[in-house]
Protein backbone atom coordinates (compact mmCIF):
# COMPACT_ATOMS: atom_id res chain seq x y z
CA UNK A 1 0.00 0.00 0.00
CA UNK A 2 2.11 3.08 -1.16
CA UNK A 3 1.80 6.44 0.66
CA UNK A 4 1.43 9.73 -1.20
CA UNK A 5 1.45 13.47 -0.53
CA UNK A 6 -0.52 15.94 -2.59
CA UNK A 7 2.30 19.00 -3.69
CA UNK A 8 2.59 21.71 -2.03
CA UNK A 9 1.76 20.30 1.38
CA UNK A 10 4.39 21.75 3.52
CA UNK A 11 4.30 22.64 6.97
CA UNK A 12 3.65 21.76 10.29
CA UNK A 13 2.32 17.79 9.22
CA UNK A 14 4.59 17.84 6.04
CA UNK A 15 5.85 14.26 7.64
CA UNK A 16 2.21 12.76 7.38
CA UNK A 17 1.81 10.65 4.15
CA UNK A 18 -1.35 8.65 2.94
CA UNK A 19 -2.63 5.97 1.64
CA UNK A 20 -5.14 6.70 -1.71
CA UNK A 21 -6.74 3.72 -0.55
CA UNK A 22 -7.54 4.52 3.21
CA UNK A 23 -8.36 7.78 4.74
CA UNK A 24 -9.30 8.96 7.96
CA UNK A 25 -12.78 10.54 8.33
CA UNK A 26 -15.61 12.29 10.62
CA UNK A 27 -18.21 9.75 10.10
CA UNK A 28 -21.50 11.50 12.37
CA UNK A 29 -19.26 12.92 14.98
CA UNK A 30 -16.70 9.60 15.09
CA UNK A 31 -13.27 9.69 14.32
CA UNK A 32 -13.41 6.81 11.54
CA UNK A 33 -10.99 4.90 9.36
CA UNK A 34 -12.71 4.44 5.35
CA UNK A 35 -11.01 1.92 3.65
CA UNK A 36 -11.59 1.69 -0.26
CA UNK A 37 -12.95 -1.82 -1.47
CA UNK A 38 -10.51 -1.95 -4.47
CA UNK A 39 -7.83 -2.18 -1.41
CA UNK A 40 -9.26 -5.66 -1.57
CA UNK A 41 -7.63 -6.47 -5.25
CA UNK A 42 -4.46 -4.30 -4.86
CA UNK A 43 -3.34 -5.42 -1.99
CA UNK A 44 -4.94 -8.25 -0.53
CA UNK A 45 -3.52 -8.49 2.70
CA UNK A 46 -3.70 -5.09 3.23
CA UNK A 47 -7.84 -5.23 2.86
CA UNK A 48 -7.99 -8.32 5.50
CA UNK A 49 -5.53 -6.85 8.27
CA UNK A 50 -8.15 -3.52 8.00
CA UNK A 51 -11.43 -6.51 8.38
CA UNK A 52 -9.76 -8.72 10.99
CA UNK A 53 -8.24 -5.36 13.37
CA UNK A 54 -11.96 -4.17 13.01
CA UNK A 55 -13.91 -7.33 13.96
CA UNK A 56 -11.58 -7.92 16.63
CA UNK A 57 -12.31 -4.64 17.58
CA UNK A 58 -15.78 -4.81 17.74
CA UNK A 59 -15.32 -1.32 15.19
Amino acid sequence: MSCFRPEGRGGRNAHLQYSPYVRRALLKGVGSVVVNEDLREIEPLAYHFFVNFAKDNDL
